[in-house]
């Protein structure tokens, strides 16, 4: 859409939240009682120049009300500057398809979620996301909440090497707010410094109930950190009831867990891995455990690997008559029936 052609949508848009009137551009993006509603790609690719075009942060509402065959180009929706602070809610829909090869410091179908932004019912299925930095199908940096979604048979690729501190996960590349019901179902995540199945890293937020069978691969020769869900537990962040399934591995030089490649500060707490983890310094649960962090109630299948590859292991058991649980458990889950 050209220049005019955008101002006019916009336009439009404002034109019916003033008087109450619902208005909806020929790409499918229109406004009904103060929520957009977004039916078509189109409409996703303008709610992404309707944000970039504000001054400050977006905090509207918006709803997919179809699922959606991605079928061009879209930027990441909000970055540092324009920050999504709104609320995304997928209702149950997907997202099909997406494809972001050409992003540098944010790569995901939302660039930036800021506190108070929420994206939620959500279903991403076979995306190729690429990026440099921070990296994930569903946002590259949460500091807000994501909620009940899903990233199916993808592939998140980070580029990024040790020294500019990427973060690549299946959901999220860094999350410094609020993960919650997260799965990453059969999708592939390789990056370099933090890797997860979820979240690459967690800094200073919460991540419960998240769940991975989706393989992690960190091919960085330095001291990476590569775990089931996610690479990195830092800065207090707390891991509550979450679970493994996928394989994860990395080259040598790397700390490679099967819920967590390192948690240097934070807690995790009734957290179970059915991971097959290799690496240096390879742990069932986590790779690396620093004195300051608490695990708790944690247990593992594999017993052919310490719980801890290296540092602190307290509070970790081996659950190996209670297999046919957890798996039962994954099951339901996947399937929607987790209550």
């Amino acid at each position: 859409m050209g220049g005019i052609g955008w101002r006019m949508a916009v336009a439009g848009v404002v034109v019916g939240l003033a008087a109450g009137m619902v208005c909806a551009s020929a790409a499918g993006l229109y406004e009904e009682d103060g929520v957009y509603r977004v039916e078509t790609f189109q409409a996703l690719q303008e709610l992404s120049q309707l944000v970039a075009s504000g001054e400050g942060a977006f905090t509207g509402e918006i709803w997919l009300t179809e699922d959606i065959d991605a079928n061009g180009e879209i930027q990441p929706i909000g970055s540092a500057q324009h920050m999504f602070l709104g609320t995304f809610d997928g209702r149950g829909h997907s997202i099909s398809g997406l494809r972001m090869e050409g992003c540098s410091e944010l790569a995901g179908l939302f660039g930036y979620i800021g506190t108070g932004g929420c994206v939620r019912n959500l279903d991403v299925k076979n995306a190729l996301i690429m990026g440099s930095r921070y990296t994930g199908a569903v946002a590259a940096y949460n500091a807000g909440t994501i909620e009940n979604c899903r990233v199916t048979d993808s592939f998140i690729v980070g580029t990024g090497n040790l020294e500019y501190g990427s973060a690549t996960g299946g959901a999220a590349g860094l999350s410094a707010g609020n993960m919650l019901d997260c799965i990453n179902e059969g999708s592939s995540v390789m990056g370099r410094r933090n890797v997860g199945g979820v979240a690459g890293s967690l800094c200073a937020g919460r991540m419960e109930r998240c769940v991975s069978t989706g393989s992690v691969f960190s091919r960085d020769t330095g001291q990476a950190l590569a775990g089931g869900v996610t690479g990195g537990v830092q800065t207090g962040g707390t891991m509550k009831g979450c679970i493994s399934a996928g394989k994860v591995s990395a080259l040598e030089a790397a700390w490679t867990g099967g819920i967590v490649g390192g948690i240097l500060s934070g807690e995790m707490t009734r957290c179970f891995s059915f991971s097959e983890v290799s690496g240096r310094e390879a742990g069932s649960i986590a790779g690396y455990a620093a004195r300051r962090a608490q695990i708790a109630a944690c247990s593992y299948i594999k017993e052919y690997l310490p719980a801890v590859g290296e540092g602190r292991e307290t509070g970790v058991l081996t659950m190996k008559d209670s297999r046919w649980i957890y798996e039962r458990l994954i099951d339901r889950i996947l399937a929607g029936k987790e209550d």
